[in-house]
């Protein structure tokens, strides 16, 4: 059945092959609709008794997954699958073998129970909506402890971008002393966020697994000092009108972050004291405005020729790619001489090692927080405790300890 075309999703959830059911309901659900995908989907003569268990599987995958949607009370939401059939890897839930898995998508679109939307090389991911009939289905089975995982999945992922469309490519990496630490460090994080209770308006969010996710430019150099921040957190998707929404354990959160990141860190690298107050602003444009253009100088290789559209929608007419830059080296010349050298990807690694350093201080003292890419949300009664970790981790990694503030908006009410 061929895929419909793509409208805009919303608070859309990547697909987990790692998920199974864990509720009795949800598990009685999984077997009654693997019972008629069986009975209404043509078999060849012979076929194997192995391969009806992997459809079994992977139908109590895809209701465990789309329990989670439905728990997780986000209206209109879907599944981003992948349709690559990319050559099996470390990343891979063994038995789970792509084909036989669009197989079943298949024979569940043809039964009524979901919708799929088809992807495009630079655009929207290809999505799963549930039906009608599925969603009716699964506010019966579905529960705060509803999905469990499997053992065994990734948390180091390394990327890399490949032929003119920069597709992506993971890598089928080599395991060193560094990796093997890195997964210890991802292991210990996603057990304690596990441990907590997690809610977007009471619902539990489900089993969290968080992943590092580095890039690299060659498959023949498997480095591990790019990019590196924490993914696959349902939070951090949240709008910031959205944020109140969120507990842990049953405790409103606030917001802690670094003030002005990606400048403190060139700073630091360029061998230059720490400036005072925040870096983004004082330039003649608004701070999200400034803290783009900063984040888009450092992630590019050469000169800004064409300003990013959304930061053309931020300036309006008057602006191009030149005053952009000579706006931010006059707020900042002492390290204008790291625009347009590539050097964000290091910058996001230095960030997601000082935010590791930071989540293991916090987990060490019994307190769980939620890590953004260069914050985090705490329970308020650990704010002192997550500031002071917060800290300790960034001069444990530089050397210098970086300033952390707490957003203006308290998430204890709406």
């Amino acid at each position: 059945m061929e895929p419909s075309e793509d409208p805009s999703g919303i608070a859309d959830r990547h697909h987990d092959e790692w998920l199974r059911p864990e509720d009795p309901r949800l598990k009685g659900l999984a077997e009654r609709l693997f019972n008629e995908l069986e009975a209404n989907t043509p078999r060849p003569p012979r076929f194997y008794l192995d391969a009806t268990e992997r459809r079994r599987v992977m139908v109590e995958n895809l209701v465990a997954n789309f329990a989670l949607l439905v728990t997780a009370n986000q209206p209109g939401a879907r599944l981003i699958i992948s349709a690559k059939r990319d050559a099996k890897s470390r990343y891979d839930r063994a038995g789970f073998p792509k084909k036989a898995f669009m197989t079943v998508l298949e024979s569940m679109e043809r039964q009524g129970y979901i919708k799929r939307y088809v992807g495009t090389a630079h655009g929207k991911r290809t999505t799963l909506e549930p039906s009608e009939r599925l969603l009716d289905l699964l506010q019966d089975a579905a529960s705060f402890n509803a999905a469990s995982r499997v053992e065994g999945a990734e948390t180091v992922w390394l990327n890399m971008n490949v032929g003119p469309k920069k597709r992506k490519k993971w890598i089928d990496y080599s395991d060193t002393p560094r990796t093997k630490q890195m997964r210890e460090q991802m292991e210990t994080i996603n057990a304690a966020i596990s441990r907590a209770e997690i809610t977007l308006d009471g619902r539990s969010i489900g089993p969290v697994h968080l992943v590092r996710m580095f890039w690299t430019d060659s498959a023949d150099n498997e480095r591990f000092d790019k990019h590196g921040r924490l993914y696959r957190g349902p939070w951090q998707t949240l709008k910031k009108q959205e944020r109140h929404r969120l507990r842990i354990n049953d405790q409103p959160i606030i917001e802690l972050d670094f003030k002005s990141m990606f400048p403190r860190l060139c700073y630091h690298l360029a061998g230059k004291p720490q400036p005072d107050g925040d870096l983004y602003e004082g330039v003649p444009m608004s701070r999200d405005a400034s803290k783009l253009a900063m984040n888009a100088l450092l992630c590019r290789t050469g000169p800004m020729r064409r300003m990013p559209d959304e930061l053309k929608a931020m300036l309006g007419p008057g602006w191009n790619g030149n005053r952009v830059s000579a706006a931010l080296a006059h707020r900042h010349p002492a390290i204008s001489h790291m625009f347009g050298t590539g050097c964000g990807l290091h910058l996001m690694y230095l960030e997601s090692e000082i935010m590791v350093s930071a989540l293991l201080k916090i987990i060490d003292q019994d307190i769980v927080a939620l890590p953004l890419h260069d914050g985090l949300f705490s329970q308020i009664e650990h704010e002192d405790a997550c500031r002071a970790a917060m800290g300790d981790a960034s001069e444990e990694i530089l050397g210098v300890r970086l300033p952390v503030s707490m957003k203006a908006n308290v998430f204890a009410a709406p």
